[in-house]
């Protein structure tokens, strides 16, 4: 049985290497120009804060990539296209998504409240 090269297992893998690599970019541009904008209305982002917007941003733009290309089957460059977009307005989602929750909570403690104090 021959062994398997480095060089086979790239081949053999160029498709998802390429999948991987230019989802990694988008998620790089949304983070670029999230810190672009910081820059531009005068605050400074510190190294902490650079790695938590970047997992955000990842986490995130796997959220847009999972909806749009394993779910609506969209275009690949068009996905990657939203996840760079979606990472750069990551902190936005964050923040709406949070409070979707605790409005959704907030409703459902009410109903359980209201249900059980008859």
């Amino acid at each position: 049985m021959p062994k398997t090269t480095i060089a086979d297992w790239l081949i053999r893998n160029l498709a998802d290497i390429t999948d991987y690599f230019n989802f990694s970019l988008s998620v790089l541009l949304g983070q670029l120009v999230k810190i672009y904008e910081y820059t531009n209305t005068g605050k400074r982002i510190s190294v902490r804060k650079f790695f938590f917007e970047l997992a955000t941003t990842f986490f995130i733009a796997i959220t847009v990539y999972a909806i749009f290309d394993q779910f609506l089957n969209m275009n690949k460059l068009f996905t990657y296209m939203t996840c760079a977009w979606a990472g750069s307005i990551s902190s936005t989602i964050r923040t709406e998504t949070k409070e979707l929750a605790v409005f959704v909570f907030q409703g459902i403690k009410l109903y359980l409240n209201n249900k059980f104090n008859k």
